[in-house]
């Protein structure tokens, strides 16, 4: 006979809910391998009547079943005694469920029949404690939290950047003055990666773009007769901003170049599309270029393409020494810098812009 059972016989019986012999031998005679639960009545406490295996592997539907055994009891879901000696293997996820169903917590009595499971109902019994309350906080509130973090994150990233931007300046001036620790090979094979490997997909891009400038260009242009205009729109265009476009690949040395790359072959996009809508020949519409585009177009992008390629290196390199841990992180890191990146080209070409208006270039 179980403990709490046998202690309930002193005290002056025991109240089984199911009352019937037969069900006492049908619970005995389930697998010992099966958690099962039954509450019964002892002294005129609730006592909760636990066997077989209570482990992370086979709790599943055990609540339904403890549900089901609660009902046909007609017991409530008050603190309970826990007769646990039926138990065969136990782990901490089995203990905390017992407790729980128990609807019990630190202070549940718990009667094993291993001293082993006793010490772990204890760990557990020690360690449970309530939920913290849900906090419900203002939206205005959580909004203005929400800025607040992000601005400060926002200041410690620029502080860093700028930090590690002020290493790598002290790093290339050492490297100038000795010239012998300048490894030129690992430049080379880096200007192989970002620009020889990358002429065909960046040629292809700007050309691409170059004909859909063009085509949008003389589609609008020519609502006032002035579909001529679209070789000017294609020029500036190209020259000032989307020859800068491959800097998302390149590195400072590598980007004028590719920059120049990218210029040539938006220019040629343009072209075919101007042959194709307007019957201009590729010679019209260089000489035109050539006539109405000044040179300045030119110049600024290429100026600003070893800045933005700066930036872009500086951010990538900063951003990759920021992984830790597990691949994960590589993946975030470089989506952030990634991020980084086009915001910081963006705030540069509009700084950029706003200078070249004020020198009216």
């Amino acid at each position: 006979m179980p403990a709490a059972a046998r202690q309930g016989n002193e005290c002056g019986g025991v109240r089984d809910i199911d009352s019937a012999n037969r069900d006492d031998d049908k619970f005995s005679a389930m697998s010992d391998a099966e958690p099962t639960i039954r509450y019964t009545m002892s002294a005129g406490k609730p006592v909760v009547e636990i066997r077989g295996d209570w482990t992370v592997l086979n709790l599943r539907g055990v609540r339904k079943k403890a549900g089901r055994a609660l009902d046909a009891a007609g017991a409530g879901r008050a603190a309970r005694k826990v007769d646990a000696s039926g138990v065969g293997r136990l782990d901490t996820a089995g203990a905390l469920e017992i407790l729980l169903l128990a609807g019990g917590g630190p202070d549940t009595e718990v009667t094993t029949r291993e001293k082993r499971h006793a010490d772990l109902f204890e760990v557990v019994q020690k360690n449970m404690g309530e939920a913290m309350p849900e906090r419900h906080v203002n939206w205005f509130a959580h909004w203005l939290d929400e800025v607040g973090h992000s601005t400060v994150e926002l200041y410690r990233q620029a502080i860093s950047l700028c930090a590690f931007f002020g290493e790598i300046l002290v790093v290339f001036v050492e490297a100038c003055l000795q010239p012998r620790r300048f490894r030129i090979n690992v430049v080379v094979r880096q200007m192989y990666e970002v620009w020889v490997r990358a002429l065909a997909i960046v040629g292809v891009l700007c050309f691409l773009i170059g004909v859909v400038i063009a085509y949008q260009g003389i589609q609008q242009l020519r609502q006032f007769g002035a579909e001529t205009f679209a070789v000017e729109a294609v020029g500036i265009s190209i020259f000032r901003e989307l020859g800068v476009l491959p800097r998302i690949v390149a590195l400072v040395i590598s980007l004028p170049l590719l920059a120049f790359w990218g210029n040539i072959a938006g220019l040629l996009g343009g072209a075919v599309a101007c042959t194709i809508y307007l019957d201009f020949t590729f010679a019209q519409f260089f000489d035109r270029l050539r006539d109405t585009v000044g040179i300045w177009h030119f110049y600024t992008g290429m100026i600003k393409a070893p800045v933005f390629g700066l930036v872009i290196a500086t951010v990538g390199c900063f951003e990759g020494l920021q992984v830790r841990g597990s691949a994960e992180s590589v993946g975030q890191l470089t989506t952030k810098s990634v991020v980084e990146s086009i915001f910081c080209v963006i705030v540069l070409d509009a700084i950029f812009s706003i200078i070249f208006l004020l020198a009216n270039v």
